[in-house]
């Protein structure tokens, strides 16, 4: 008996132990694609001028919330996902019962595998707008990701529910 309950405990901490690299493992490859998606080309001297006109129509309006928006869709165009997180979450505070804005803010982290950071504005997308099929299909995967697999179900169940075709739809 004290060899089997030595063992199961020794067996238990394996796991433990095991799950927990899983996660540092996990984390790694996250911020490694990350990084991957942030290697950008040198702007043009165009692209700086249109980052520099956008910038200064903030400076001037700080409540310009088609500067934001146009800022963080330059970045996103021009690969620069982490830059367009700052003007984004400018526009969401600007204007917080958006929910494309919060959609897009989700969509930004999710594209830069913050998974935890996107969830908040996909929820708020999808509370603002209870049949924003996108918005819980993205909060479904991401639960499925983390492992949150019945919030997972109940997201995806929204999302076909409201739109049967979202799979073949939506962005990733």
């Amino acid at each position: 008996m004290v060899i089997t309950n030595a063992l199961f405990n020794f067996l238990k901490q394996a796991q433990i132990k095991r799950d927990k690299l899983a996660h540092e493992l996990k984390e790694a490859q996250t911020k490694l694609n990350a990084a991957l998606l942030e290697e950008t080309d040198p702007l043009s001297s165009e692209d700086i001028r249109k980052i520099e006109q956008l910038e200064t129509a903030i400076k001037k309006n700080p409540k310009d919330l088609n500067a934001y928006l146009k800022l963080a869709d330059l970045m996103v165009k021009l690969n620069r996902m982490g830059e367009a997180v700052k003007p984004l979450g400018k526009a969401a505070k600007l204007k917080p019962k958006d929910p494309a804005i919060q959609f897009k803010l989700g969509d930004i982290y999710y594209k830069l595998q913050h998974y935890q950071d996107a969830l908040e504005p996909f929820n708020q997308a999808a509370r603002l707008n209870p049949k924003y099929a996108e918005a819980h299909y993205k909060i479904c995967k991401i639960n499925e990701l983390v492992g949150n697999e019945e919030v997972a179900r109940k997201h995806y169940q929204f999302a076909i529910k409201i739109n049967p075709d979202i799979e073949d739809q939506i962005e990733f």
